[in-house]
């Protein structure tokens, strides 16, 4: 279950300041210069498998926070969930300092991948694709410039952070990931002036890089029910590198997004004789559709029906020589993929309340196994936001 309150996001879905939504009844002022506003989301997602009789309903994220501007120079956000290790999300905040500069300092997404910076509330599906979930990077403690210029046309966004946005786990301190990490995104509207659909169409490029000291890669491979099917049990040492593709196109009723991501972890010195390994790869990629039904059903002015369907794919492996391997220092690695279809129909019952229902198909070619093995998962979800 997750649970919290959300305002409207800009374009690309990320969150803005209390103070850009007007008619949001939750916000109020304090004086002039001060302007908040709460922040609280609640989801109850119930999952099944076409292998099982069991379903298991997931109460555990539940969110609360607040958005905030003082002045017309900073903004700010602070957003904690109620369970969980690592409760706090985001803490930060935003400075304007030019007309196109602003800084952002605080713990906050990397800018990498539209769906990953993509609040829940304006996700088309329950679950983002396998690729955001397991290949970009999450939230970490930095500090970012970012602004728009050319007419806006053009976003730029960079930084640096202590980390890749997903630390060693305390249950496997061996595992290894990437330590300072220095992320950026360009994004660009090439058409925005236009007065046809075409102006909506945007497209970005992100990289990230860091160091990646020895120890076992924490890259690994879960189905869509979070079964493991590539082992995290590769050595690694030297860099990590991120780079990622992504594309969004509105026009009408119709949205259509496309990513495509791709993480390296150098293994420099961890052949059994001390030599460097082909770098151990991942890739994921996805392409998603949404029709929103010109015929409401429900109360009020936001309530609509959406249709929806994706196709994305996530895999694992090595280039190298000789036989493959699941050997942790192996050269050439045993391979690894998953390919996954999502169904999903969308219903907004009002600004408030929203349903989604989808059904995934997954065919999964796990290490180390020749057959693949195919599942349906249904997943229904109740979200509610102030």
């Amino acid at each position: 279950m997750s649970a919290a309150l959300v305002k409207p996001a800009s374009a690309d879905g990320a969150r803005k300041p209390a103070s850009a939504d007007a008619s949001n009844p939750f916000s109020f002022a304090l004086g002039d210069a001060i302007r908040l506003a709460l922040d609280a989301r609640m989801a109850i997602d119930v999952r099944g498998s076409d292998d099982s009789t069991d379903s298991n309903a997931d109460t555990t994220r539940r969110r609360i926070g607040v958005d905030g501007s003082i002045g017309t120079r900073v903004d700010f956000a602070i957003e904690r969930e109620l369970d969980g290790d690592h409760p706090w999300r985001d803490i930060y905040g935003d400075v304007r300092l030019q007309k196109s500069l602003r800084l952002r300092a605080g713990q906050f997404k990397l800018p990498f991948s539209l769906e990953e910076t993509t609040g829940v509330k304006h996700l088309d599906f329950v679950d983002r694709s396998l690729a955001a979930t397991q290949l970009a990077p999450g939230r970490d403690v930095g500090v970012m410039a970012h602004g728009r210029v050319w007419r806006k046309r053009l976003e730029y966004e960079g930084g640096v952070f202590r980390r890749d946005g997903d630390g060693p786990s305390p249950r496997h301190p061996e595992r290894t990931s990437g330590t300072r990490t220095t992320a950026g995104r360009l994004s660009i509207e090439p058409f925005a002036s236009a007065k046809r659909s075409i102006g909506d169409l945007h497209v970005a490029f992100a990289a990230t890089t860091s160091p990646l000291s020895e120890g076992i890669s924490n890259l690994r491979g879960r189905t869509a029910m979070g079964e493991r099917f590539f082992p995290a049990t590769y050595w690694a040492s030297g860099r990590r590198q991120r780079t990622g593709i992504e594309a969004r196109w509105r026009p009408g009723p119709f949205r259509v997004t496309a990513e495509y991501m791709r993480v390296t972890d150098q293994r420099r010195g961890q052949a059994l004789d001390g030599s460097d390994l082909a770098p151990l790869t991942a890739s994921g990629w996805y392409v998603a559709g949404v029709w929103r039904v010109p015929r409401s059903i429900g109360p009020g002015s936001h309530s609509r029906i959406e249709l929806a369907g994706r196709v994305e794919r996530l895999a694992f492996g090595s280039g190298g020589t000789g036989v493959m391997s699941l050997n942790p220092r192996a050269d050439r690695i045993v391979s690894a993929d998953d390919r996954a279809v999502t169904l999903g129909l969308n219903w907004w019952i009002t600004r408030y309340a929203k349903v989604l229902v989808n059904a995934v198909h997954e065919r999964v070619r796990p290490a180390g196994s020749s057959l693949p093995t195919t599942t349906w998962t249904p997943v229904f979800s109740v979200q509610l936001g102030l």
